[in-house]
């Protein structure tokens, strides 16, 4: 999100967003599977339907809210800099993508310091006694 900060106006797709979106692309492949198998862990499997419909829903729900969020700072940001031209819409952009990185950035330790599951446990070979998650 940070490197998307720095596109140019006049800047080149494959120069200046291609490697981004390769970038973001991989971080995202290798989050969301994890985060799906982890919100699915200590589930009774007659409860795995639901438990990932509401997974899903969050997503969906979340996706929504964020796309909400970050457009009004696009068009407050875009606005503030002069308007619709490309220089005004770049540095809307950049706003955006600055505010995402940046609540990113706040979230990923909360997760962390929440997130208290042992490896064993999330790969299926812990003893069946073990509490599944451990908040």
């Amino acid at each position: 999100m940070l490197w998307r900060t720095q596109v140019p106006a006049d800047g080149s797709h494959a120069v200046n967003m291609l490697p981004a979106l390769i970038l973001l692309g991989i971080g995202l492949g290798t989050v969301f599977v994890p985060m799906q198998n982890l919100a699915l862990s200590g589930v009774e499997k007659d409860d795995a339907g639901a438990a990932s419909a509401l997974v899903n829903a969050s997503q969906q729900i979340g996706g929504c809210l964020g796309i909400a969020l970050f457009s009004t700072v696009a068009a407050a940001a875009t606005a503030a800099a002069g308007g619709s031209t490309m220089a005004a819409l770049s540095s809307g952009y950049s706003a955006v993508f600055f505010w995402a990185a940046g609540v990113a950035i706040m979230i990923a330790p909360i997760a962390l310091l929440l997130i208290n599951i042992s490896r064993k446990t999330f790969s299926g070979t812990a003893s069946s006694d073990a509490p599944a998650v451990h908040l």
